[in-house]
């Protein structure tokens, strides 16, 4: 519980850095409104890879039996924190290339017909509905110690 109220402050507070920032600042330069959210963004990344890393461990943990720690859920594991954050790029590029593709067939198809339009929108819909119910239970299987994902279901 208290890991869970503490992670939760820091998020909100890694989130709202940019604006407290910016209003203390009499006049704000561009170059300070894009470095302050550019800190707020590295800063909310690492709080949620820290934060999912250790609510995870620690559910392992809880359905092995094993009393969960505070010392277990702070701790960084920064092997663990690289699975996981190449782990949520990856589906992050997927969406972009696949919807970059599907945008420009839905334009051109568009142009000859507008319902052939709708094909390439119905397929991105479709890929995107499996790849976000695909990647549900990743981070579990990447924080496991096992390099092979598989071998810990069996």
């Amino acid at each position: 519980m208290l890991f869970a109220l503490l992670y939760g402050v820091l998020a909100t507070l890694s989130q709202q850095l940019p604006e407290f920032l910016l209003k203390r600042t009499s006049n704000p330069s561009p170059s300070a409104a894009v470095v302050s959210l550019i800190v707020s963004m590295v800063g909310s990344i690492l709080i949620s890879l820290w934060g999912a890393m250790g609510l995870i461990r620690d559910a392992w943990k809880a359905l092995d039996g094993q009393k969960p720690a505070f010392s277990d859920m702070t701790r960084w594991d920064g092997d663990a924190a690289g699975r996981l954050f190449i782990n949520q790029i990856v589906p992050i590029i997927l969406g972009l290339i696949i919807g970059g593709i599907c945008t420009a067939l839905m334009v051109g198809l568009s142009q000859e017909n507008g319902v052939l339009g709708l094909i390439p929108f119905i397929t991105a819909a479709v890929v995107s509905i499996y790849l976000m119910v695909n990647q549900t239970f990743l981070p579990f299987l990447v924080l496991l110690p096992d390099e092979s994902p598989m071998n810990n279901l069996g």
